[in-house]
């Protein structure tokens, strides 16, 4: 309760039963901190009476229980905004961090499996947000004064081993207290006086991004799956980041996915828990290696920006002195490209028949060149679209085109 409406309360429990009426009023469109003066004005003194003894008329009468009921105080962050008014909204500008991915104010949630690089392209990422360039030499950044990293899985040593990976990419000292990697095992966004404590490091240090590494860490003993209870954590998460006009960037996991044969694209429904993380979220960013370990696909979905991004990086060994993250390709681009390709394969092995001719598999993949997996591949999905027929069963599977039949028969 605030000082104002406290002493308000106050007065009117002195005045109750005393006198024949007690109300206490609230007067639309004032600050936290606004009185009557502050509604007063501006306005025609006649019509500004005559708006007050309405509001009077409607207020209701001041009761102990109604005072208890109305103790809450409006945050100073809120914002009541006419739609009368639209045109003169002061709303905070979009201010992009990283064109296209991360903006000022933002909660961002990074997920991908164990093992990923999550971490490593985390530090990166921090140390580039500092400086003006561009990351994975392509995306606009628009750096930040004072940066907090939260270390809760990798000890010290570790933290130093990856952040001198790249070390070389960075030319200059960093100014003191500009950028803080706090090792931080056993921090808890559950533990009340945990949080109180970060949000006190975040104002008292005046921290534009926060990142926290990792989010299954900072949440001990509460299960992915406990959407209550995760969702109360995430709200206060995003609060945060409205308040204190942060940008908060939380390192996570995907669930377990098979390890053996074709899988699909990473997608935000495999983001392991609840879906309310990606609710909350106003970017989310998913990373996959592919098989090779070289590179790494990269998908980010942000609320502010109107194109996602989904790309394909390299990633430099360690030790080498090439930058760490470098784009390689656009992944959608990439997939009109294998299915252009996969098109032009099986119109190959269409041609491959000659009129009236029954082929098998083996056959196929002579006249094509493709090895004979692949060749059965193409033919079973020409089978399934109708443009071949087909008869028997396995190595005795023979495979013709309906139209070829057709022309013989004429």
């Amino acid at each position: 309760m605030t000082p104002g409406r406290n002493h308000a309360n106050e007065v009117a429990a002195a005045l109750s039963g005393k006198v024949a009426s007690v109300k206490i009023l609230e007067l639309p469109g004032l600050e936290p901190a606004g009185d009557v003066s502050d509604w007063l004005a501006g306005k025609d003194p006649e019509a500004a009476a005559e708006e007050l003894a309405r509001l009077a008329e409607a207020a209701p009468e001041w009761t102990p229980e109604r005072a208890t009921q109305s103790s809450f105080a409006i945050p100073p962050h809120w914002k009541r905004l006419d739609l009368a008014d639209l045109h003169e909204w002061k709303c905070e500008p979009l201010v992009p961090i990283v064109d296209g991915i991360i903006a000022r104010g933002n909660l961002v949630y990074v997920a991908a499996e164990t093992q990923t690089g999550k971490t490593l392209l985390g530090f990166y990422e921090a140390r580039k947000l500092l400086q003006v360039g561009k990351l994975f030499e392509k995306y606009n950044i628009t750096p930040i004064d004072r940066l907090l990293y939260l270390v809760l899985e990798d000890p010290d040593r570790r933290a130093k081993d990856r952040l001198l990976d790249t070390d070389h990419e960075f030319v200059g000292p960093v100014d003191r207290e500009r950028c803080i990697f706090h090792i931080a095992p056993g921090f808890s966004l559950i533990d009340p006086h945990m949080f109180a404590w970060l949000e006190h490091v975040i104002t008292s240090e005046r921290r534009n991004v926060v990142f926290l590494d990792t989010y299954q860490k900072a949440t001990p003993g509460l299960t992915s799956f406990d959407d209550e209870k995760q969702s109360i954590i995430l709200h206060k998460l995003a609060d945060l980041t409205r308040r204190l006009n942060i940008t908060l960037i939380i390192l996570d996991h995907v669930r377990k996915r098979p390890q053996n044969g074709k899988r699909s694209e990473l997608t935000i429904d495999d983001i392991k828990g609840t879906g309310g993380k990606a609710q909350n979220a106003d970017c989310v960013i998913l990373m996959e290696r592919t098989p090779d370990r070289k590179q790494i696909q990269f998908q980010s979905y942000s609320k502010d920006f109107d194109q996602h991004v989904r790309i394909l990086l390299n990633v430099a060994p360690k030790g080498s002195k090439e930058p760490k993250f470098t784009y390689a390709a656009d992944l959608d681009a990439l997939g009109s490209g294998a299915v252009a390709k996969g098109n032009a394969n099986r119109e190959r092995v269409l041609a491959a028949f000659k009129p009236g001719e029954r082929l098998s598999s083996s056959e196929v993949a002579q006249r094509t060149g493709f090895v004979e997996s692949t060749a059965r591949k193409h033919l079973s999905h020409l089978t399934n679209k109708g443009r071949l027929d087909s008869v028997g069963e396995g190595k005795h599977r023979r495979y013709w085109r309906p139209d070829s039949a057709e022309e013989n028969r004429t």
